[in-house]
């Protein structure tokens, strides 16, 4: 019985399927759970798929006499080979590498030892791959196919291996075998090659493109630190008269820890507490008084500030352990700026009044820009006097402060502008997307619509950011995600259809999906192009 040593080149014939080319490889972690005694592990050319093989399935690798009636894959396989017999690349992956075509997109350029060029042959098991139910049934259906036509064997974990059947010739019934000849050698060199420079280059094939035609995800560009010791011009030019009041503040994230550097530097008093005590530090350096839970901030303060993410970090704040709701009482008030829905908004100012406190809700429409620099326009509803007690906070912190009524009406108006934003953005990143793909130049595209009636802030700020494909996050796309859901349940409990602003939510779901959650909301971009 002829014997085997890893890294020798064999043919290997499986249960329903041909002869097929391959190398003798040490086992995958899932191929050593189904290890028969005296089996070899073989590794395929051009399917890259390990299984176990017997003994009498398995002899020496030698070129065949004749392979222009086998199919594409069967070629391609022995292309492989024939690299690998010249090169020692293209065997089995080393460890830490993958045959999963769409990793290839992304490390096109992992390499693979020379197996040849050593004396003791080494190689690593492969990634552990996952295979699905549907594809065993699809091996098991298909192999008489593949015994045909020559497809190529798959996995040996979707195919049962009860020992393969002797090996048979493969050469069509009526037809001799024929011999081989000088333009075949050649060909086949040619192939293998065409095949070593496209491995070499680092450059994936066609039909690995065609698989795939996205990017990895981009790394988040950096956020520049905000400059806690710089007072911004605008504030400089206001003449701000602070309150006498103690001000507390919950939350130091992109836009509270805008908020409270102006407040500290137009003179008001102010108690912080953020999850993060680092950000807490930070502040206390410049004049903050740091507390150790949210009521903490209420007990000391008598108007306290919340700027959280969502509804739900809102009433967790509210309703929380150590929560707002602790220390509120006849002489406390509760500034809600946090992005949240109508019933939310309800449900914390009905809780802060039962405990005789004073409530108003407070929406901020601007991004990390125009908080840093005290340019926000804020949407207040609620207790008109407590609007009043607030009026040298909102005059530090934005350009413009409106009072629209009775707690729900700024949640709601804060909601239709995320609504116009969102619809704005989703449209603008596939038009520029659009654009890319009919050739033509995005810094022409956006230098038009810039001198068009169709310009905003907005527009050029998203499409700059796009056209030089940095996204650091000004208003993240996964808050803007969360206001266009709360807008969609805004327009369920009126039983007002919005189709346009669903359709772009998926677009923002879309890219939440590739990784971008935390980029600025400019990356939608990046769903609408791949």
């Amino acid at each position: 019985m002829t014997t085997f040593k890893i890294g020798d080149l064999v043919w290997a014939k499986m249960k329903g399927f041909p002869k097929w080319p391959g190398v003798v490889a040490e086992p995958t972690k899932e191929l050593k759970v189904t290890k028969k005694a005296n089996n070899f592990c073989i590794f395929f050319f051009g399917t890259n798929n390990f299984a176990w093989i017997e003994p009498k399935g398995l002899e020496a690798y030698s070129e065949p006499a004749d392979s222009k009636k086998k199919s594409g894959a069967f070629k391609d396989a022995l292309a492989a080979i024939e690299h690998y017999k010249l090169t020692g690349e293209g065997g089995p992956p080393v460890e830490g590498e993958t045959t999963d075509p769409f990793d290839q997109l992304i490390r096109p350029s992992a390499s693979v030892p020379n197996l040849q060029s050593d004396k003791k042959v080494k190689t690593a098991s492969a990634k552990k791959r996952r295979i699905s139910k549907d594809d065993s049934q699809a091996a098991s259906s298909e192999e008489d196919a593949s015994s045909e036509d020559g497809g190529a064997p798959r996995s040996g974990k979707a195919i049962k291996l009860k020992g393969p059947k002797k090996s048979t010739d493969i050469t069509p019934k009526g037809r001799p075998p024929r011999s081989s000849n000088a333009s075949s050698l050649i060909k086949r060199k040619k192939k293998a090659e065409n095949y070593a420079a496209d491995t070499t280059t680092g450059e994936a094939s066609t039909s690995r493109k065609s698989l795939l035609d996205r990017p990895p995800v981009l790394p988040r560009a950096e956020t520049p630190p905000l400059d806690l010791h710089t007072v911004s011009h605008t504030l400089l030019s206001k003449s701000v008269i602070p309150s006498d009041k103690v001000f507390g503040f919950i939350g130091l994230g992109i836009m509270g820890s805008g908020i409270v550097k102006n407040l500290l530097n137009s003179g008001h008093e102010v108690h912080v507490w953020d999850r993060s005590p680092e950000k807490s530090q930070e502040f206390a350096r410049i004049g903050a008084k740091l507390q150790m839970t949210p009521s903490d901030v209420v007990g000391s303060a008598d108007i306290t500030f919340s700027c959280v993410s969502d509804p739900t970090a809102a009433k967790e704040l509210v309703f929380g352990n150590c929560g707002v709701l602790r220390e509120m009482n006849v002489s406390k008030a509760f500034v809600e700026m946090s992005g949240i829905d109508p019933d939310t908004s309800m449900t914390i100012a009905t809780a802060i009044h039962e405990y005789g406190g004073r409530y108003l809700e407070s929406m901020l429409v601007g991004s990390k820009a125009e908080a840093d620099e005290g340019t926000l326009i804020l949407l207040a509803a609620g207790d008109r006097t407590l609007f009043n007690d607030v009026s040298s906070c909102f005059e530090a912190t934005g350009r413009a402060s409106i009072f629209l009524g009775e707690v729900g009406s700024a949640t709601k108006m804060n909601l239709i502008h995320q609504m116009y934003m969102g619809t704005t953005m989703a449209c603008m990143a596939e038009a520029m997307a659009l654009a890319d793909r009919a050739g033509l130049n995005q810094a022409e595209v956006l230098e038009i619509l810039g001198i068009s009636n169709v310009c905003s802030p907005l527009l050029m700020d998203k499409g700059k950011a796009i056209t030089d494909c940095t996204f650091a996050t000004k208003f993240s796309l996964k808050n803007l995600s969360k206001d266009m859901k709360l807008v969609q349940g805004l327009s369920e409990t009126l039983d007002q259809p919005i189709p346009i602003t669903s359709a772009a939510n998926e677009v923002f779901k879309h890219a939440r999906r590739f990784g971008y959650g935390d980029h600025d909301a400019a990356a939608v971009y990046i769903s609408a192009r791949f």
